[in-house]
């Protein structure tokens, strides 16, 4: 059984996006429907689990607000355990397509750029004909 946490906490305070929580709490929920472990956390300490999920990443030159602090904590815990984080970020397209900037959302392991990000985009995941 994996064990998921979802963390409420790395989305910005006074965020007024509800489909930001909306998407940590599915996934823990999508979890938890096919029988693995998912919990949602409402604390700035990471949990030691299997898989992590954020929603937005953080940088190097990131500020140092604690919601961008919890997520390098969550990232680098779980990349020292050898374990997973899943990354939601922002349409790609967004600066280019702002009337879909809701429309579409990236899901990554690891990291969010091409040569650091697993999309499981392989030749042997994807579909031609989508």
């Amino acid at each position: 059984m994996l064990t998921v946490a979802s963390y409420m906490k790395v989305i910005p305070p006074g965020n007024s996006n509800p489909e930001k929580p909306a998407l940590l709490k599915n996934y823990v929920e999508g979890v938890n429907k096919v029988g693995d472990k998912g919990v949602i956390v409402n604390t700035l300490h990471p949990m030691d689990t299997d898989v992590a999920v954020i929603q937005g990443f953080v940088h190097a030159n990131s500020k140092q607000t604690p919601h961008l602090k919890l997520r390098r904590m969550i990232y680098e815990n779980q990349m020292r355990r050898g374990k997973k984080t899943v990354i939601v970020d922002s349409n790609l397209f967004l600066a280019y397509d702002k009337n879909n900037s809701k429309t579409y959302l990236r899901y990554s392991f690891d990291g969010i750029f091409a040569n650091t990000g697993e999309y499981c985009n392989a030749p042997e995941h994807v579909d031609p004909a989508r």
